[in-house]
């Protein structure tokens, strides 16, 4: 997956020449290259509440302009869109996730998108982070932001939740269904636990999130949801390793965002925990490429491509 930040939203949304300039230089020239993208993301988490409406009128221009660009440049049937939303777009009236709708501040815009993803085969993508709920509410039960199935269940109808990720899961797959887009793909962009900036950011609190969560999801995981069947598999981010130190981690030392701090000054997940967590993330998993320069071979086909696309538009 690639995709662009919110501060370049605006632009893209104002300029299908942009549009096309930048998928050109960061989606077409890869993929030549033989780099495997499938998904190009629209910003991240644009609608989220604390951004104040910031990216409102400017996210879906983008989303339509990006998307017009894949196709101009062939790449649309094997790159799709798709803009990483947080889990404060859809909300329940009581904590069942059958009563799940989408924010209704953001309804009608967050449908046109649903609409747009749906009509070009392209997945929902949701950020879903169950320590937030815990840091944002003191009555918070701890055992159900894990997976050991410890906390009192949330019954709804015949399904009982005792883990706030499938709670949420199956919430934005309710409101999906309630209008009328119940089929539409779902990715699960980013997931994952801070170790430092709060009470429960630790180590200890992290390792048992993730462990548990690879262990929830790999196993038997068409039981998970009210939808079965639907999950795809990708490999996570914000750990990284240089001599086996981790170089950032994830802070949640502010209500704004997460801050990057530096590694040396929190502490970790040791290295054996992280490997056997980075395993299990990506079994049964498709290898992803590695980004590299174009051989020659590869380079003289991208420019012939680049010269039968400028005459395809000196035509038009």
């Amino acid at each position: 997956m690639v995709g662009i930040p919110n501060g370049m939203l605006a632009m893209l949304a104002t300029s299908m020449k942009a549009a096309q300039n930048w998928v050109s230089r960061n989606v077409s020239e890869y993929i030549y290259g033989r780099v495997h993208i499938r998904y190009f993301s629209i910003g991240n988490e644009p609608f989220s509440e604390t951004d104040n409406g910031s990216f409102l009128q400017t996210t879906f221009p983008a989303l339509q302009n990006i998307q017009g660009a894949l196709i101009k440049a062939g790449l649309s049937s094997q790159v799709k869109v798709t803009i990483p939303l947080n889990a404060d777009v859809y909300q329940s009236s009581s904590r069942r996730p059958s009563d799940g709708d989408f924010r209704a501040d953001i309804h009608d815009l967050v449908l046109t998108i649903v609409k747009f993803l749906s009509d070009n085969a392209a997945p929902f993508t949701v950020n879903i982070y169950p320590f937030i709920s815990l840091y944002g509410d003191p009555n918070f039960p701890v055992d159900y932001a894990f997976f050991e199935g410890k906390s009192v269940p949330v019954i709804d109808g015949t399904t009982n939740y005792t883990n706030m990720f499938d709670a949420n899961h199956d919430t934005l797959i309710w409101a999906l269904k309630k209008n009328g887009y119940g089929d539409l793909p779902i990715i699960v962009g980013e997931i994952g636990w801070p170790t430092d900036g709060d009470m429960n950011a630790n180590t200890q609190y992290a390792q048992r999130f993730n462990q548990g969560f690879m262990n929830h999801i790999l196993i038997n995981e068409d039981e998970k949801s009210i939808r079965p069947g639907n999950f795809e598999r990708h490999r996570m981010f914000s750990i990284s390793t240089r001599n086996g130190a981790s170089s950032s981690l994830q802070s949640a030392s502010t209500i704004q965002g997460w801050l990057q701090v530096q590694a040396m000054l929190v502490p970790m997940l040791t290295a054996r925990a992280l490997v056997i967590w980075m395993y299990e993330a990506t079994l049964n998993m498709h290898s992803i490429a590695t980004t590299r320069r174009m051989t020659k071979t590869e380079r003289n086909k991208y420019q012939q491509y680049q010269i039968t696309k400028q005459d395809g538009d000196n035509e038009n």
